[in-house]
Formats: structure tokens, C-alpha cells, sequence
């Protein structure tokens, strides 16, 4: 009987756990070359479009083209804003937008390096490709060190952007090749006490209702 209860106690944790979903992240680690951002993360509900590159350091072991480097952590891909990373640095701004398919909640956190005064400009969106309603009430100004040996260097700078409601896009302009950034973080909707969904629901009373049986057989 007490295997029994046991089994029963794992469907209803089985069928609830959808409402405990986990943290998407997107750390690049990946990549292999310099590439241009589309679709390579659609599987994780996430895709890229405008002016925006994976970029592999050539430092540290790691492989790549790119001179930057990370001393808060052991990383060699990244993303980096730009009209075309493999090109010199033009004058004009660069932009490119996040799409998260199924949308996230509370706030949008990551790392990033600049160079120079990057001019740089974050947006948050309720709808797929920066359009809807801003859910960040205005452009979120961020500015790094100056490196004077790689394009990125020093510690990365941790940045947590909070807003309210459901977003689905993110929309990012700085100038030409002066700005970067890693550790992607988003919040599914339903790791914020969302409800299951129906079918789970069901299980899990069926689990409850058969535990309840259970508990009055051993009282008889």
C-alpha cells in the first residue's frame, strides 16, 4: 500500500510540474564561427532578425575570429550588434529585434560590454517583432569601460530590465559594433504560479481522488 500511495504522490508532482517551468537561457556557447543570428535557437522558442551576429572570441583557447574576452566568466560566444561584425565599424546605428515565441514575464537579464558610447537603446514589447505596447515605459541607456587591446574586455556588466505584463519581442539599437552581449535570460509565463493546463489538472485529480481511496482502505 505504501508503494502505492508513493506512485500515485509522483503523477500528481508529474502533472503539475508544467506550471513550474524552468528559465530559458541562451549562453552561445555553441557557436563555432561568426554567424549571422536567425532561426538557430527556434527550437528554445526564441529567433533573432536585423543586425546581429554570434561572435566566437579568438582568445583564451576558444577558436574564433573576434577579439574580446570575458574575465567574469569562462565564455566564448556571444551576440554583438552590427551591420556586418566581419567588416570595420561603420557610423551608423545597427538595431536588431529578440522574438520569444511564447512570451516571457517579469524581466529580461543579461550581460553585456560596450565600446566607446554606444548609444545604446533597449525596448520591450507585448507583440512578436517590436510592435504592441512598450512594456519597458522608456530606452534603457547602458554604457562599459573602454578597452584599448580587444573590442570587449573586463567584466561583463549584469543588467536585469523589469516590466510588467507579457512581453513578446525585444528590440536593441547601439552603434555599429559597440555593443555586445551574453547569458540571454527570460521568464516563461508559466513559472510565475500560471495555472496547468487542463489536461494536467485532470491527472492530477484523478492522482488526488485515487490517493484519497487509498488513505480510507488503510483506516478501515
Amino acid at each position: 500500500m505504501r508503494v502505492t500511495s508513493t506512485l500515485l504522490a509522483l503523477t500528481l508532482a508529474a502533472a503539475l510540474q508544467p506550471a513550474l517551468a524552468d528559465t530559458v537561457s541562451l549562453k552561445f556557447e555553441d557557436l563555432t564561427q561568426v554567424t549571422a543570428l536567425t532561426d538557430q535557437y527556434a527550437s528554445s522558442g526564441i529567433s533573432f532578425s536585423g543586425d546581429v551576429w554570434g561572435t566566437v572570441s579568438r582568445l583564451n583557447g576558444c577558436g574564433g575570429t573576434e577579439a574580446w574576452t570575458r574575465s567574469d566568466a569562462v565564455s566564448c560566444g556571444a551576440i554583438e550588434v552590427g551591420k556586418n561584425i566581419q567588416d570595420l565599424p561603420g557610423s551608423d546605428t545597427a538595431s536588431f529585434t529578440i522574438n520569444v515565441a511564447n512570451g516571457f514575464i517579469e524581466a529580461f537579464s543579461f550581460v553585456f560590454a560596450s565600446r566607446a558610447t554606444p548609444n545604446v537603446s533597449i525596448m520591450i514589447w507585448d507583440g512578436l517583432n517590436g510592435t504592441g505596447n512598450q512594456l519597458l515605459a522608456q530606452p534603457v541607456s547602458l554604457s562599459g569601460d573602454v578597452c584599448t587591446s580587444v573590442y570587449f574586455c573586463g567584466p561583463w556588466t549584469s543588467s536585469s530590465l523589469a516590466f510588467a505584463g507579457i512581453a513578446h519581442s525585444i528590440t536593441v539599437s547601439a552603434g555599429d559594433q559597440l555593443f555586445a552581449m551574453d547569458d540571454l535570460s527570460f521568464i516563461t509565463p508559466a513559472a510565475s504560479n500560471a495555472l496547468p493546463e487542463p489536461g494536467s489538472v485532470g491527472l492530477a485529480a484523478g492522482a488526488l481522488g485515487a490517493l484519497a481511496w487509498v488513505r480510507r482502505r488503510k483506516t478501515r
